[in-house]
């Protein structure tokens, strides 16, 4: 995916907040493509099975501070850490991540809610050309698929709202077809 290549840098792995795994990494390979959860090949066998929220690359390693940070954040949180006005965390977490620093080395940035079809948008505020040989986005393989979640609130708004089910309430004290009405008692 870089143009310029990697050469003697480190790879860290964060599983949560806690430092997972590091390794080095010196190579002169230009890459074209990234693989997120599955092999170059794409073998199905070899295939991440689950939910998986957002992904961001950073060109720049992240302090033990910083991925803390990240990881209290949540799986919910789908923003590029420009501003803090979508996070409740406390100002002494927020410092690590809406400094500027992370929204200057933000690669790339996946988010399950940032997806038309099959194609999964990279959209960070500005993302440095030199990183990239083509357009940054992802393309899902066979067998992916976005799901959303929607709250209580727009769900019945996207039926007609609450008015549409109070008459199904009201149906719920009339008489069974034997002639005797519901006492409430399920057991």
């Amino acid at each position: 995916m870089p143009k310029n290549g990697f050469s003697a840098e480190s790879v860290k792995e964060f599983y949560g907040w806690e430092h997972y795994a590091h390794m080095a990494v010196s190579t002169t390979e230009q890459f074209d493509r990234c693989s997120i959860g599955v092999s170059p090949e794409g073998d199905p066998d070899t295939a991440f099975c689950g939910q998986m929220g957002a992904v961001y690359l950073f060109a720049d390693s992240l302090s033990l501070e910083q991925a803390n940070s990240l990881f209290c954040l949540g799986p919910a949180y789908q923003s590029y850490f420009v501003h803090d006005s979508g996070s409740t965390l406390p100002d002494g977490y927020k410092k690590h991540l809406f400094d500027g620093r992370l929204s200057s080395v933000l690669v790339m940035a996946y988010c399950p809610k940032n997806c038309h079809g099959q194609l999964c948008l990279n959209s960070p505020a500005k993302v440095p050309s030199a990183y990239f040989v083509q357009v940054p986005h992802a393309v899902m393989k066979e067998g992916v698929e976005v799901i959303t979640t929607h709250s209580i609130h727009n769900s019945l708004q996207s039926v007609g709202g609450i008015q549409i089910l109070l008459p199904l309430f009201s149906q719920l004290d009339l008489p069974c077809e034997d002639g005797t009405a519901m006492d409430g008692d399920m057991w």
